[in-house]
């Protein structure tokens, strides 16, 4: 194969593909909020909230100072439980989970090079609307 780029984060799925391997669920959703920084200036994003599935566990995190929940989506598949406060062990073992997840986020999105339009960034007003529409820009 092709040799994945300094950048890539992640495995390959190629073994799994070919029935080689077995990889535990993990997945990571993050909620951003897009905020114009003024004239001339590059656009803020901040982190809203964020959540990791370990396997059949969901680990949710409202804002970066809130309690982590916790769910056992096999056992409450809607999310009426939250497990964090009843198990301080697995709360503390997802809280420590979901935040090095994160912060393997933001190391790679803070290496991503980037050219010296880095400092200016000017959205026509259609392009504007168009990420508005689709929940990009608040």
């Amino acid at each position: 194969g092709v040799p994945a780029p300094a950048t890539f984060q992640g495995r390959s799925l190629g073994p799994a593909l070919a029935g080689r391997a077995n990889f535990p669920r993990l997945q990571v959703a993050e909620r951003m909020s897009v905020e114009p920084a003024g004239e001339g200036l590059r656009p803020v994003a901040k982190r809203i909230a964020a959540a990791a599935y370990f396997g059949d566990e969901k680990a949710i995190l409202q804002t970066a100072d809130a309690a982590i929940e916790l769910y056992d989506l096999a056992a409450d598949p809607r999310e009426e439980r939250d497990l964090a406060p009843l198990d301080a062990v697995r709360r503390a073992a997802a809280d420590a989970a979901l935040r090095r997840l994160l912060a393997g986020s933001d190391r790679f999105s803070a290496a991503i090079p980037r050219g010296p339009e880095r400092e200016a960034v000017t959205l026509s007003p259609e392009l504007e609307e168009q990420l508005r529409a689709l929940g990009y820009l608040n």
